[in-house]
Order: structure tokens, then sequence, then C-alpha cells
């Protein structure tokens, strides 16, 4: 079978990292397999293209050669001629929704991986709201990484009858804890091997948490001095001016470090002793994944399908409250070494079993050979 993936981009990105994931673990039929990016080629571009996958970008930068993409990609899935097309993303669902107009027997399947609908970008949200109408007509399936995402988009005029629930899937192996890999990571960044830490790891935005979290920290810091505090992803270094005066508002300001974007994130997981994730939105966080896969200890909002990720083995913090997040971190690290270590070994054991990269792999081959029958 001849599977085409439409995604807006292949720079890092959350979708973007799982359909990486996703090929990645299919590389006996790669040549079966082709990428096509929206935009001008990402970081994840070359990496694909490097394991035998045909990877190919429509170079769309406005929403004038958005226009021209329709037919771009049209010749484009004529040449290909693929069995299913699976798009990522509203942009990406929208595209190859018109360009079914001019192609025969493929099969069409969309991507959804946000629980919340676009705001502040208008653009976006009126393709969101011509997927609603279209879903009606051009996709076969609709598949939503999280069950908080199929809700809020059925409420919002999405076919019902055609989404299914594939969650995101993980390399748990990959992040398996490394005595090691924790020492060394310890002394480059000059943390004593003794000291608890906390990490934090995602991009800065607004939705991510970050001010929430350092607003918690100054409630922490007064009863745990001692913990340190470690905020790892783009954004998150010293040029940035908002997030140096929320750390220097804390009481122990020198007890927070923002290391920026690193590609370390297996280590950085072993280095650290308690994952804290104060999103305000989320579908199926990766980053929350990954640390399951690690085995730490984890606090988080309760978003999007965390509770689920989690199964009910967490206390959950509401989003954007700073005196909630802060208590369920206070509760975690008041706790013992072997209490934090077990509740780690059990989300490990969680995501083993239901979340891991083959389970993934095994619901889209099954989605994709049901359209064939």
């Amino acid at each position: 079978m001849k599977v085409c993936h439409v995604i807006t981009s292949l720079d890092i990105g959350g979708a973007e990292l799982v359909l990486y994931r996703l090929l990645s673990a299919q590389l006996i039929n790669a040549e079966d397999i082709s990428v096509i990016t929206l935009r001008p080629e990402g970081v994840l571009a070359a990496k694909l293209r490097e394991v035998g996958f045909k990877v190919y970008s429509l170079n769309v930068t406005g929403l004038l050669s958005l226009i021209f993409a329709v037919m771009k990609l049209s010749k484009l899935l004529k040449v290909i001629n693929p069995d299913v097309v699976q798009s990522w993303l509203y942009h990406a669902d929208f595209i190859t929704s018109l360009s079914s107009l001019w192609l025969k027997n493929i099969r069409y399947v969309w991507g959804i991986h946000t629980c919340q609908l676009p705001k502040g970008k208008p653009a976006t949200w009126l393709i969101m709201k011509c997927c609603a109408l279209l879903s009606h007509r051009v996709p076969d399936k609709i598949v939503c990484v999280a069950q908080a995402a199929q809700q809020l988009h059925v409420r919002s005029g999405y076919a019902a009858d055609k989404i299914t629930v594939i969650p995101n899937g993980f390399a748990v192996s990959e992040y398996a804890p490394e005595p090691g890999l924790r020492q060394a990571l310890r002394r480059e960044l000059q943390l004593p091997l003794s000291a608890i830490t906390v990490g934090i790891i995602a991009r800065w935005h607004v939705d991510k948490g970050q001010d929430i979290m350092l607003e918690a920290i100054k409630r922490l810091q007064i009863a745990n001095p001692e913990v340190i505090f470690l905020f790892v992803g783009r954004g998150c270094d010293a040029d940035n001016k908002e997030m140096a005066r929320l750390i220097n508002a804390c009481p122990y300001p020198e007890k927070i470090l923002a290391l920026g974007e690193r590609s370390d994130i297996p280590a950085l997981l072993n280095a650290i002793d308690v994952f804290c994730m104060p999103s305000r939105t989320e579908a199926f966080p990766l980053a929350l994944g990954e640390a399951m896969c690690a085995a730490l200890p984890v606090v988080a909002t309760n978003v999007g399908d965390v509770e689920y990720m989690t199964g009910n083995l967490v206390t959950l913090a509401n989003p954007a409250d700073s005196a909630s997040l802060a208590e369920c971190l206070s509760s975690v690290l008041a706790n013992s070494a072997e209490y934090r270590a077990q509740l780690g070994r059990n989300l490990h054991k969680r995501v083993s079993e239901h979340f891991s990269i083959d389970q993934m792999v095994k619901r889209y081959q099954q989605l994709y050979s049901s359209l064939q029958s």
C-alpha cells in the first residue's frame, strides 16, 4: 500500500515529531511512503530523506502561494499515485481536500492534533471552519490524537461518524533511566548529584504555562529552598526578558536555570528527579509521555487527555492555577524518594502498555488497511 503524508511543516513541533516517529518505525516500508510539506523544508525533511523516504516541498510562504499549492499538490499526487493520503493539521487537511477535486481513487485521512480552537489567528480559524464543513464530504476518516480533541471538534461541526482516536506513541526504550547519563549531565550543568531537581521541558509559549510555573515556584521556594528548577526549550534562555523578570521575582532565582533549546532530552530526563508540565492547553503531550518513558514522577495540569495518559496515578493541578500547581508539586516533593521512584515506575508501566510507538504504528496501519477493503 502506498501512503503519502501531507503536513504543514517539517520543523520541530508536536505533530511533526509524531509523524517522524511514526515513519521511523516503518523503515522497511520506506519505498512505499512519501511526505509532502506545504512550507519550505525543515530540519526533519533531511532526516527522513536520509533514511530512505521521499520528501517534497510545496514552498508555501503566504496566502497567495497557498492557492497555487492546491494545483501543485494535485500534480504531485498524480505522479506519486498513493492509495491513501494522510494529512496533518488544519492547513494540510484543507489543501488536500481541495486537491481531491481533481483526483480519483485516493482515500483521505485527516489528522487533528489540538484541543484548542485557533485564537488570534483569523485565517487559521477560517480554515478550521471550512474543514468542519468539508469533513462531511471529503475525508474517509479523521484521526484525533486525543479524546478531548475529538469532543471539541465534534462540537465545532466535524463529522462525528468519521472520527477515530489514535493516541501518540513513544519509543519507550530510548528514554530508559541510565545512571551514567544522569551523572554526566549533572556534572556538565554543575548540579550536585544529591540535589532534587524539577524539569520543565517546552518552548516558551503562553499555552505552555511557564509563567504559571514561575508563580508556583515563588510559593514553593519558601518551604523548598534547596530544590533546583530547570527550564528547557526554545525561548527559555537568557535572552527572554519576560522570563528573567519572573525568575528574579522568586525568592531564590539562583536555583532556577533557563537552559534554552537542547537536543539531548533523554539525558536531561535522566538528570532530573521530577517532571512538571504546567500547560494551559495540550492534546496528548509528547513531553509528558517522554517523562513517563523515563520512569519519572510527574506533576501536570488537567488538560487534554492528560488524565487518560496518566491513568489516575497522578493528582492533577487545575490549569492556569499557580496555587493548585504549587500544591501538587509540593506534595510530590514532600514524599520520600522511594514514593517518587514507585510513582515513576507505575507511569513507565502505563506508557509501555498503552502508548508505545509499535501500538501507534499498528493502529495507523489497521486504519489504512480498513480503507482498502
